[in-house]
C-alpha cells in the first residue's frame, strides 16, 4: 500500500513468513533495481506508469500490479 503510489510502497508480512526476494519490474520486464528496505520500496525516482511487484517468500510467490502516479 498505497496503490497507486507516488513515492513509497509499504509491504507487510506476518512474522511467520520469511521474505526471500522482492523485485520491481517495469511493464517490459526490466528490473528497476529499486531496493526493498525496512518493509518498503522507494519509488520516487521511477517514472509514472505500471510496474510489476514480484515477491518470493517461504510460503510461495506473488506478483502484483503497481501503478506509479
Amino acid at each position: 500500500y498505497p496503490n497507486p503510489t507516488t513515492e513509497r510502497i509499504s509491504i507487510s508480512f506476518p512474522a511467520s513468513i520469511e521474505v526471500n526476494k522482492v523485485m520491481l519490474f517495469d511493464i517490459l520486464g526490466n528490473n528497476t533495481g529499486v531496493n526493498y528496505r525496512n518493509g518498503s520500496i522507494n519509488t520516487a525516482l521511477l517514472s509514472r506508469g505500471i510496474y510489476i511487484l514480484s515477491i518470493e517468500t517461504s510460503s510461495g510467490s506473488l506478483n502484483k500490479k503497481i501503478i506509479k502516479n
